[in-house]
């Protein structure tokens, strides 16, 4: 199948690792930094020389996490994972521009899917982001221009649900 341009490009990964980095398997580790890192890296490559060949002046939007920004005991490797991911969008922001591509990044925390399912106690849906929050939010900065970073955070106040939007230009 072929197709004749890109314009837009959602990376959305998410495998958890959730251990203590002394008691990591390395194939755990490197699958967890192949799926979160590494699928980025080549879907967010493949997009960008397809966007320069079709000069479309076009959007790499990644899902990361609130991991990529803090860090949280218990999930050195995930953690790890969405820094480099983190850090990789910040650099290909820079390189992309010059082509007129745009690079955003978000970082939402708890979202409502089976990431949670093999926790012992999983977080209350009330705390947590629905999958169709984050579409919404997605296609918002896809059709914007002015996105960089965007946190996600998420408060619970009087069974209501706030979304705070924070603006980072890094």
């Amino acid at each position: 199948m072929k197709f004749g341009k890109v314009d837009v490009l959602i990376n959305n990964v998410g495998k958890g690792l959730k251990s203590w980095f002394n008691l990591i398997d390395y194939k755990d580790w490197t699958s967890t930094i192949n799926t979160n890192l590494t699928s980025v890296f080549l879907c967010s490559k493949e997009a960008t020389n397809l966007m320069i060949k079709k000069k479309v002046k076009g959007h790499i939007i990644t899902v990361s996490s609130l991991a990529g920004l803090f860090n949280f005991p218990g999930y050195s490797g995930y953690c790890c994972s969405k820094h480099a991911v983190t850090s990789f969008n910040r650099s290909i922001r820079w390189e992309s521009i010059r082509y007129g591509i745009k690079v955003s990044t978000i970082h939402p925390y708890k979202v409502d899917t089976e990431f949670f399912d093999s926790y012992e106690k999983r977080p209350s849906r009330a705390q947590m982001l629905s999958p169709k929050d984050v579409a919404n939010l997605l296609v918002a900065i896809a059709e914007r221009n002015n996105f960089k970073v965007i946190f996600v955070r998420i408060i619970n106040l009087f069974k209501r649900i706030y979304y705070f939007f924070r603006y980072m230009v890094s």
